[in-house]
């Protein structure tokens, strides 16, 4: 047996050192066998010696620049040296030399991954299971990257192609649960995580997201034992504990909650999810001064990332501002937006709104706002406003009429415009412009998807309230689609919204500028100047809602609503605070009556706030 062929046995057989023998007695004799080097070079990063490895794929790529294995082996040996950027480069041209190779293919997918390039990690694997539509794990995987990227439908149908091939993938129900929580179908999510659960009993992750589902839907008893359920499964998983102290927060009993904190947080290494539960239990239980002090010790002792500073500080900003200290919590919330600026900007939505404004001129409706349709038993309702305008606030009130049902945010409307988009859409006319582009056997189509989304969440109700923060922008194209659904605008001092929103950090990015006054400013401009524009070129009425009155004058305020919907009074609207009694597909927001405690928090800012009423003066479309 020659030198090469018994150091690939050896290799086979696990014997690593006299592989390597043999290998470099082969390359003695024939040091620019390529083939040969790429051998040695996997060798070297199995025995994890990727500094080796690397120098011996170079060698092996200026002897043969074309040998896409060499290329690959790099690429390799350089994402296990934590080097993406260089390691994308590689392998990118491994998947150019050798195009019909899976495995580069998936490194360079990690690779881009790593680099923090989402959207072309997304492609890549999008690209790898259409040339391999087999290939379950990178079907998981791109599941996994459609869910990072704000594409839950998307990834759902990923995880359930998987799961129809191989249904006992605990791994792969878990994901499926997550993002169907992402795309707001709670029972569809709770199915699957009880699956994930049934599947892998010892793991205690699909236990603690069931948990948060089941808080998310009110319901705290199934809750609290499924959470102490994964305790039993792993006594110190931090996840569970953090998650339990909410809840505990979450049902009026805070000290119970710091109980649990106290000692994961006094130890080495507190979780940053639980240095953000302590502050909230810490304030809940009268002690803000010892909170903020707290905040202060973990970033003044460094390793806190600027992310999780910068949320700690918008905390400290709530704090500071609770305790009337105006000076100190803008200068924290100053500091948080440093740390953490928008990614998002402000351009990009106004940008959006004239787009917006312009495609959809009056012509687009004349003629095709059919007749209402009252066969259709489900209608939906529109409830849209800036973030902390009373949206979820007026939810939970009206689910409790018998026949309103509150489905949280769906993620329809979105998903239908994509839809148009792609039915029509093209490089120089995309949505919105190519919405005059429908026909009315697309109006059809879209109008029966709308209604079965709707109708599996209406439950007995009549109407289904749909509270999806971008839904404003998209009530021109729901009217084309459903004639039968109505609109509630809800609206709130300017000055007290910019208040509510310095330094958050919204669950939708595509919210990050509105954290910055001047982001407010544009985002209520924007805002004020759309629904005006609907108000213009649709014919249905609009039912603008004021913050203030809801709180001050309730019962008014919801009669005029129940009223625009049609409905008779019921005395449940004003129930809205009993446990159990919302029919909500999410925690709701109010456990007590509603109050005015929040009604002028902005007027000590008004100075630092000028950008907000500079925006809507010169918009036009302010309160």
């Amino acid at each position: 047996m020659n030198a090469i062929s018994e150091a690939m046995d050896r290799h086979r057989r696990g014997d690593l050192v006299g592989a390597k023998r043999y290998y470099q007695e082969h390359l003695d004799r024939c040091p620019e066998d390529a083939e040969a080097l790429c051998l040695l070079g996997a060798l070297e990063g199995q025995g994890g010696n990727h500094e080796a490895a690397e120098e011996i794929y170079r060698r092996a790529i200026r002897s043969a620049p074309g040998h896409g294995p060499a290329h690959g082996g790099l690429g390799t040996s350089l994402l296990m040296q934590d080097r993406p950027a260089e390691a994308c480069e590689a392998l990118a041209t491994a998947v150019a030399l050798a195009p019909g190779q899976p495995e580069p293919r998936l490194h360079y997918t990690v690779a881009l991954q790593r680099c923090g390039r989402l959207i072309d990690a997304r492609q890549s694997l999008s690209d790898f299971v259409q040339r391999w539509p087999g290939h379950l794990q990178s079907r998981h995987n791109l599941g996994l990257l459609l869910l990072r990227t704000d594409s839950p439908d998307a990834a759902a149908e990923q995880f359930r192609f998987v799961l129809d091939r191989e249904p006992s993938r605990s791994a792969t129900w878990l994901a499926l649960g997550r993002a169907l929580m992402a795309a707001n179908d709670p029972p569809g999510a709770e199915a699957a995580l009880t699956e994930a659960i049934r599947l892998a009993p010892d793991d205690p992750d699909p236990r603690v997201l069931l948990g948060a589902l089941l808080q998310g839907r009110g319901r705290r008893s199934e809750a609290r034992a499924t959470l102490e359920g994964a305790l039993q499964v792993a006594p110190d998983h931090e996840a569970a504990i953090v998650a339990l102290a909410e809840l505990d927060l979450a049902a009026g009993h805070p000290e119970r909650g710091l109980d649990r904190l106290v000692p994961l947080c006094d130890g080495p290494g507190c979780p940053p999810q639980a240095m953000i539960a302590l502050v909230r239990v810490m304030a809940a239980v009268g002690r803000p001064e010892e909170a903020v002090g707290r905040i202060d010790g973990w970033i003044s002792a460094g390793g806190v990332p600027p992310g999780m500073s910068a949320g700690l500080l918008s905390l400290k900003g709530r704090l500071l501002d609770d305790l009337g200290d105006y000076g100190a919590a803008w200068e924290a919330w100053a500091e948080s937006l440093r740390l953490a600026p928008p990614q998002t900007g402000e351009q990009h939505f106004a940008r959006a709104v004239e787009r917006l404004v312009d495609a959809f001129a009056a012509d687009v409706f004349d003629g095709r706002v059919a007749p209402e349709d009252t066969a259709a038993a489900r209608r939906p309702l529109l409830i849209v406003g800036a973030p902390r305008s009373g949206k979820s606030i007026l939810e939970q009130m009206l689910s409790c009429h018998p026949a309103i049902r509150g489905a949280g945010e769906l993620r329809v409307l979105g998903a239908l415009s994509d839809e148009i988009a792609r039915r029509h859409g093209t490089r120089t006319r995309p949505y919105p412009e190519c919405i005059s582009a429908l026909t009315d056997e697309d109006i059809g189509d879209l109008r029966r998807t709308y209604r079965e989304v709707v109708g599996k969440h209406a439950g007995g109700a009549a109407w289904v309230a749909d509270t999806q923060p971008t839904n404003f922008l998209h009530i021109g194209m729901a009217a084309l689609i459903e004639p039968r659904l109505r609109v509630i605008y809800c609206r709130r001092d300017p000055l007290d919204t910019a208040w509510a929103c310095l330094g958050r950090r919204f669950a939708d990015p595509g919210l990050d500028f509105v954290a910055t006054p001047e982001g407010t400013g544009t985002y209520l401009t924007g805002m004020g100047r759309v629904i005006s524009h609907w108000e213009r070129v649709i014919p249905m009425e609009i039912l603008e809602v004021r913050y203030e009155d809801l709180v001050r004058s309730t019962r008014d305020t919801l009669m005029r609503i129940i009223d625009f919907l049609g409905l008779g009074w019921d005395e449940s609207l004003l129930a809205y605070a009993e446990p159990g009694r919302p029919d909500i597909d999410s925690e709701p927001v109010l456990s007590g009556p509603l109050t005015d405690i929040e009604i002028g928090r902005g007027r000590p800012y008004e100075d630092r706030l000028a950008a907000v009423r500079r925006s809507l003066a010169e918009g036009k479309h302010g309160s």
